[in-house]
């Protein structure tokens, strides 16, 4: 269609080519309108992001400045504190093991040697 319209506008003359000019608009009209608005949402969108972004970095700097880290040091030495216990603890259950199977060695031994 558009070959058979230009081969219409060179033999045609002027008036062709402005009625071809008016019908290429037609067509591409809605979709450039349509391209524009979403680009004009967008940077409508993209402005009312900036300026919540830009308000809530106000506002955690408020916050960082206002807010007080709890010192941490004596759950670190709580927590270094019961590793110890924890790692004596497992020593004697560690010898305790040791202990008890040293006890049914000797059990075995003793009852093998009673049993004729």
């Amino acid at each position: 269609i558009l070959c058979l319209s230009m081969a219409q506008t060179t033999s045609e003359g002027v008036g062709s080519k402005e009625e071809f000019t008016k019908g290429l608009l037609s067509v591409l009209m809605p979709a450039v309108t349509e391209t524009d608005n979403r680009v004009r949402s967008l940077f409508e969108a993209q402005e009312t992001l900036q300026k919540e972004i830009h308000r809530l970095s106000k506002e955690l700097e408020t916050f960082v400045e206002t807010a007080q880290v709890p010192s941490l040091t004596p759950y670190s030495q709580k927590l270094v504190t019961a590793k110890q216990r924890m790692e004596n603890i497992n020593v004697v259950l560690q010898r305790i093991q040791e202990r008890i199977s040293r006890i049914e060695k000797n059990f075995v031994k003793k009852s093998g040697a009673i049993q004729y």
